[in-house]
Order: C-alpha cells, then sequence, then structure tokens
C-alpha cells in the first residue's frame, strides 16, 4: 500500500503554499507555520502580499463598523 505521507512539520514545505515556487531560504526570508494543522511555508512575495490583503481587510472592517 505504497503511498506519500503528509508531513505535518511546517519545516518540510519545500514550496511556498500559494505560488508554488521553490524556497530559498539563503536568497530570501521564508516563513513557516500552520493554517489549524496544515503546514504551510510562505515566499517573501506572497507573505506581503498576504499580509497587505490582511491589512486591507482590518482598514475595511473600520470603515464599515463606523
Amino acid at each position: 500500500m505504497g503511498g506519500c505521507a503528509m508531513s505535518l512539520n511546517a519545516e518540510d514545505v519545500v514550496k511556498c503554499t500559494i505560488c508554488s515556487s521553490e524556497l530559498d531560504e539563503e536568497a530570501e526570508i521564508v516563513r513557516r507555520g500552520y493554517f489549524g494543522i496544515l503546514p504551510v511555508a510562505f515566499c517573501g512575495t506572497c507573505f506581503c502580499c498576504m499580509m497587505d490583503m490582511a491589512e486591507q481587510y482590518d482598514e475595511y472592517r473600520e470603515v464599515v463598523r463606523g
């Protein structure tokens, strides 16, 4: 019953969770962590974009709340 078991260790993620580019920790800062129990890792570009989107959402919530 072979197969590929998924690791639950964020250090084992070798491609960006968003854009699938190879992660190169010598060339840029790689952010690793977990969404719930799922391990994730982000290249610098995707991490910055994700943080920018979260900031925009936060600003939107403030406008909607008044």
